[in-house]
């Protein structure tokens, strides 16, 4: 005769205890979960090299997946997430301030592509802004002469608060509107 478990309902055979394994399992960590975790904690301690790997190797792994839940959770939601980076920068401020100082190329990239996402849902007839300006580079008052070296500037930066709007926006060789960056027409030399 095979012995069954003792849980009503469960036809899974005899391991421990009158019960099966899964059941045993969930019954010892009812009783013994907080030595359990006590145990766990201090493991992970003692081995913290060997945790930081296990965590490189599955972020590694599954990049594209983790990113896509971050996505996910922020658009959810963005303007908790917002706060809860602001909060952050609130009790850190010191951690801001030393990366951007020792990242100050990444930093600047990643405020021009925030400036660009912001701006990206306005949309804009650059077909009218070349109607009513013409192939006129704005920055060397020369002739544009062809598509390809076609540029349209913002007059005054997004950078420096300027607007995605046709009134900000120019036609201008490529050449000049990499010259001029994310600068006033004044500051160019």
């Amino acid at each position: 005769m095979v012995r069954t478990c003792c849980i009503d309902g469960c036809e899974a055979s005899y391991y421990s205890k009158g019960m099966c394994k899964p059941h045993y399992r969930q019954d010892y960590y009812l009783r013994n979960g907080s030595r359990e975790r006590a145990n766990f904690k201090s493991w992970r301690i003692a081995n913290l090299d060997h945790e930081y790997a296990r965590w490189a190797a599955y972020h590694a792994e599954h990049k594209d997946e983790l990113a896509a839940l971050r996505r996910d959770k922020y658009w959810a939601d963005p303007a908790s997430a917002a706060r809860k980076a602001a909060e952050w920068r609130e009790r850190n401020p010191g951690k801001c301030d030393a990366w951007r100082k020792s990242n100050p190329k990444l930093w600047a990239m990643r405020n021009r592509e925030n400036q660009r996402r912001r701006h990206r849902d306005k949309p804009v007839d650059y077909v009218a802004i070349l109607e009513e300006h013409g192939m006129v580079c704005h920055i060397c008052d020369c002739e544009i002469e062809s598509m390809a070296g076609l540029h349209f500037d913002h007059v005054i930066p997004l950078s420096k608060g300027g607007p995605h709007a046709a009134d900000n926006i120019r036609p201008s060789h490529a050449a000049c509107n990499l010259r001029k960056g994310a600068r006033l027409l004044e500051e160019v030399a």
